[in-house]
């Protein structure tokens, strides 16, 4: 296995993890399926949201140089069988876009000794980044940071979602 494939296995095991503290059902897929990586669903069991995973090593891009450097924005390989996917069931689920915030300087270090940041974006704000048949050559999310900092860490409206049903 390649290390960008163990980078992506790291990142579903992160978000199944963190859902699991959360109190809800998590079940990650099989590697290489089309599809969602993980199915997450209520306490009762009977509701149930596909969520895209999408790991970078580090997500943060910059603009300037030397002095006038500044963070500008995320970016994220979201593939365009991920982006078909988004399109076909939106507004049914969530990508959660894992950065694992190293920044490559010790290459020695796997990962940073902070934990990662998960960006838990509906499929409808992904699919809506994507018009159809743009004939662009790679699917790269990358949005500004102040488009995105909303769904940083911040898994509320798919938990909130989830006990809507409960009630």
């Amino acid at each position: 296995m390649s290390s960008k494939q163990l980078l992506g296995v790291a990142g579903v095991h992160y978000v199944t993890a963190k859902l699991a503290r959360l109190g809800l059902h998590v079940v990650p897929t099989t590697r290489n399926v089309k599809g969602p990586d993980i199915f997450v669903g209520n306490e009762d069991g009977d509701l149930w949201f596909p969520i895209q995973v999408k790991t970078t090593q580090s997500a943060e891009r910059t603009r300037g140089r030397g002095e006038n450097k500044v963070l500008d924005r995320y970016e994220w390989d979201i593939g365009w069988s991920s982006v078909f996917w988004a399109h076909r069931i939106q507004p049914k689920g969530y990508f959660a876009l894992v950065d694992m915030r190293d920044d490559g300087s010790d290459r020695h270090r796997t990962w940073s000794n902070e934990p990662p940041d998960v960006y838990v974006v509906p499929t409808e704000v992904i699919a809506a980044w994507f018009p159809p048949h743009q004939g662009w050559p790679r699917a790269r999310y990358h949005p500004k940071i102040a488009e995105i900092e909303q769904y940083r860490n911040n898994w509320s409206a798919m938990v909130e979602a989830l006990e809507r049903r409960d009630s």
